[in-house]
This record gives C-alpha cells, structure tokens and sequence, in this order.
C-alpha cells in the first residue's frame, strides 16, 4: 500500500510539473506572438516600398472567360473500410450531387477502379456506370501516424514498414513513376491547440510539418476542413505552417468530406479546368488552380430539402467568377457570387482587411502571403464559406516552388 501511494505522489508530481511547463509555454509563446507582430509590420512596411516586391499568383495562367468549374471530393470512405455503405451507393450519392470527380480513399486500401468490385454494376443499360459522369480519382489514406491522403496512385501502405508519415511518403513518392500527390489530412487531431505547433517535445510541431514540405515536393496541400468542421483549429495550424513557408514554398487548402456515411457534399474543391481529365485534374491540384469550399457545422442537407432537389445547397456557397491582378499598383480584385463579406488573412492568421479588393503593397499588414475566405451568412448564421489559395508576397526566386511544377 505504502509503495502504491508513493507511486500515486510521484505521478501527480510528475503530471503537475508536466502541466505547468505546458502554460508557461502557452503563456510565452502569447508573448512572442505579439513581438512578431511588430516586426511584421515593420518588415512589411519597408517591404512595400521595394520595387522588386513580387506576387505569386496560383491563378496566374487562368482564362478566366474559358476556364470551367469542377466539382470534385478527395477523402471518402466505403464499407471496404471504416464507411458504412457500399461504393457503388457512395459513387451514386456523389453523383447526385454534382460532383464531377471522386477519390475514395479506404485507410491503407485501394479502391480503384471501381469496376473491379464484382458488387458494384459493369457498365449497362440500366446500371450505375450507365450515364455516370463522376470520375475516378485512384487513392486511399495512409493511416498510420500522422494520415496522409494518397492520390493518382496505387500505393499501399504496410504498417510493419511504414510506420509514420515520412516513412509513407518517401515510398509514396517512389512508387510507379512518382505520379502520386498527397496531402496532410485533419491536422487538427494531432495539434490540440495552435501553440502545440511550438512545443519542441511535441511530436507533430511546426518542425514536423515544415520538415515535411519542404522535404516532399509530392505533398501538395493541407486538409482545412474536414467532415462538418470537425477539427476548427486546422485552418490556424495551416497559417502557421504557411507562415514559416511562404512565399516560396506554397502549401494549397483543401476541403474534404472525410465521408464515412453521414457527410456526403459537406465540402468540395472547385478545380478550374479547359478540360475535366484527371491528367488536367493532378496539374491543377499541384499548381493550386482551385477553390476549396465547406459548409462548415451547417447541415446542407437542409437546403436540398427546402428546395426539394438534391444539390441545390451549391446556390448557397460563395463562387469566384474571376481574380484579377495588377502587378503594378498591387491591386487584387476577386469578382463573387453568393458571399456576404470576403476576408483576407496573411502572417500567423492575422486579419488583413475586408471586402473584394486589397493592394498588397500599401497593405501595412500583408506580410509573406495573403489569402481570401468568401462567406455567406444568412440571418448572422454562417452558411458557408470558400477559400481562396494563398498569395506569395516577396522577392522574385527562378528557384522558387511555384515554379516546381
């Protein structure tokens, strides 16, 4: 008993200790922020006034007047998994709703192509693939460590080998003929809170992800949303990340259901395509030639029912018609639809302004990269919202990743 109690001291001891260090952190690190902020500012100031001040636009080579939008959901799940109906019923739900591309990712399974599953109809009169005009994206989600969504490939991975995210990469890149792209899927589970990221012990920190996108030029994005807003801190531990990346090394934001069964078109990616072919597809997701939008904790469902058709929650969530830039006086201008406010976010998630044009050089704040989020609230209830891929905002670099691809 004496032993037992001794025990039970040093435990409480040690997970006070351990409690204290963690605030102090979180305190300090509040502090640093705000000494950050200032130098930012100055950083900035002086910047604008460089007439080398150069901005990196991931909307640089569309035609606006040509280009199409499509729909596409890159994280789903089917009864070969964790989900709870078969792919041929999230196939047709999918297609339902408009979605123009679908990758079902299984954890650690490939489900692809579709037509290899015996319970799921060959193409016939009458049968799912008759008319279906959803394609197929190859993919499944590493899940061991850290999940990695894998796509354009069938890489598979084995847990008595790849036993974290890096390991998952480095033979995810390799595989085939390195056509697979991967992104980081709900940050948000591994990072409690935001200041997580500069805990030095913590093993999913910002070291941790900057390592990784620097180190894998095939990890192209970040999952900003996944499910109903499941994980509300992703979108902070993004900024963060582009924060010590930007304006060189871009990271894109997508959306993704996640869908297990009770998510179907919470979320989607708006690609901008001449033509919708999954070559187009994988070009467009490098280059960050998309929009990523979600409905957030509000149920769309909602809006299908009011109307009595399915898909008619797209009225609802904000579409950019056209991003036209200026170089010259620094103007960027975003032409909408369906928002009630447009806010620009640049260094550690800072505010920057509101409304549909910003000048990145007179911008004060702007500093590194500048991002928009479109949102439509009705009645002060937040409907949905669309990000805008960032801006790099810095000295001109040949070298530089946006020109990677």
């Amino acid at each position: 008993m004496k032993k037992q109690r001794k025990k039970r001291r040093i435990f409480k001891a040690t997970a006070s200790v351990l409690y204290c260090v963690l605030v102090i952190t979180l305190i300090v690190g509040c502090f640093i922020d705000e000494d950050s902020a200032s130098l930012v500012r100055i950083n900035q100031s002086n910047a604008a006034q460089m007439s080398e001040l150069y901005l990196f636009n991931p909307y640089r080579d569309v035609d606006w007047d040509s280009v199409g939008h499509y729909r596409a959901n890159l994280h789903a799940h089917t009864n070969r998994s964790d989900g709870r109906h078969t792919p041929a019923y999230v196939i047709a739900k999918y297609q339902e709703l408009g979605y123009d591309f679908l990758a079902i990712t299984e954890h650690n399974r490939v489900t692809y192509p579709w037509t290899d599953f015996g319970h799921i109809p060959r193409p016939q009169k009458g049968g799912l693939f008759d008319g279906l005009t959803t394609q197929a994206i190859a993919g499944n989600e590493l899940s061991r460590g850290h999940h990695v969504v894998s796509l354009f490939t069938d890489f598979n991975a084995h847990w008595w080998r790849h036993r974290n995210a890096r390991d998952k990469l480095t033979a995810g890149s390799a595989h085939g003929s390195g056509e697979g792209r991967f992104f980081l899927a709900h940050p948000g589970r591994y990072v409690p809170h935001p200041q997580f990221l500069d805990l030095p012990f913590w093993g999913h920190n910002l070291e941790f992800y900057v390592g990784m996108y620097l180190d894998f030029p095939s990890l192209v994005g970040m999952e900003v949303f996944n499910q109903a807003d499941r994980y509300r801190h992703d979108r902070k531990i993004y900024d963060r990340v582009l924060s010590e990346l930007m304006p060189h090394r871009p990271v894109w934001a997508i959306a993704a259901d996640d869908n297990h069964g009770r998510h179907y078109g919470f979320n989607k990616v708006t690609m901008l395509l001449t033509e919708p072919t999954i070559d187009n597809f994988r070009q467009g997701l490098e280059r960050g030639v998309f929009f990523s939008s979600s409905f957030g904790r509000f149920n769309p469902q909602k809006l299908d029912e009011q109307a009595g058709q399915a898909g008619a929650r797209w009225d609802y969530v904000p579409s950019v018609e056209r991003i036209d830039v200026c170089a010259q006086t620094g103007y960027i201008n975003i032409i909408a639809n369906n928002y009630t406010d447009i806010i620009w976010t640049t260094y550690r998630g800072r505010e920057a302004g509101r409304g549909g044009i910003i000048n990145y050089r007179q911008n004060s704040h702007a500093y590194r990269f500048l991002r928009a989020t479109l949102v439509n609230e009705i009645d002060g209830e937040l409907i949905a919202q669309t990000l805008v891929q960032p801006f790099g905002i810095g000295e001109y670099c040949s070298d530089s990743w946006w020109f990677y691809f």
